[in-house]
């Protein structure tokens, strides 16, 4: 059998040339009678096959810009709402980011039952190219926005590396002050019932500016281990 190619030029208009295509959508059945569809030509074993190929239009390129304080892509305004602190901020863009690859997955699916339409009835109508224009510009924006997430996330890329330092520094902290308050004021060995005199209250008065010292960097330390915790996803 002779190969068919037929070239189905899907426009959003007629000034748009040919110039703004790109890249090529091929259906072929092959010998089996199953139906493929692929952006590249079906294996040369399936040659004989029927190939119908449609242009794709190539996307426009949308990039974040800056308008005030706000950033935009295209049209939509991109959220601010991501959070101050470093470790919120870091995971709420790691989860926007993977919202926005699934959302762009399903537009593409979409976008090529659309195309697949097109194929079956073997035209193009007005329509059909309004729905293929619009499908490719919430394409570019939601790739505009993927983009901009990466940026804000590599800026954030040694908070990460600082939390789990922070952690350690406070914790060594912690094990320098416990020395410090030993070698000034010794070890309370005392279980039970605890006698309140002299040498108790000599050791408590001793210890109380260590214990301060401590009591805040264990705070700080839940603090750094809660940061930790929403940075791995936890």
């Amino acid at each position: 059998m002779h190969n068919i190619l037929i070239l189905f030029a899907i426009a959003v208009g007629s000034a748009i040339s040919t110039s703004a295509f790109s890249a090529s959508l091929y259906k072929w059945v092959d010998k089996d009678g199953n139906t493929h569809f692929s952006q590249t030509p079906p294996p040369q074993a399936e040659s004989t096959a029927d190939i119908d190929q449609v242009q794709l239009r190539n996307n426009r390129v949308i990039k974040p810009r800056k308008e005030g304080r706000d950033w935009y892509c295209g049209n939509d305004r991109l959220s601010n709402s991501f959070g101050d602190r470093p470790a919120i901020r870091i995971a709420n863009l790691e989860q926007y980011i993977i919202d926005r690859r699934r959302e762009m997955e399903s537009m593409k699916e979409r976008r090529m039952e659309a195309v697949n339409r097109s194929y079956r009835y073997r035209q193009t109508s007005l329509n059909q190219s309004d729905e293929l224009r619009r499908y490719d510009t919430d394409i570019d924006e939601e790739q505009c926005k993927l983009e901009w997430a990466q940026g804000e996330l590599a800026a954030l890329g040694d908070e990460r590396s600082k939390i789990t330092d922070r952690i350690q520094t406070v914790q060594d902290g912690i094990a320098e002050i416990e020395q410090r308050k030993i070698a000034r004021c010794g070890i309370d060995n005392r279980t039970g019932v605890i006698i309140v005199d002299d040498e108790y209250r000599a050791y408590q008065e001793c210890t109380k500016p260590y214990d301060r010292e401590i009591d805040k960097l264990r705070r700080e330390l839940k603090n750094a281990e809660r940061d930790q915790k929403i940075v791995d996803g936890g």
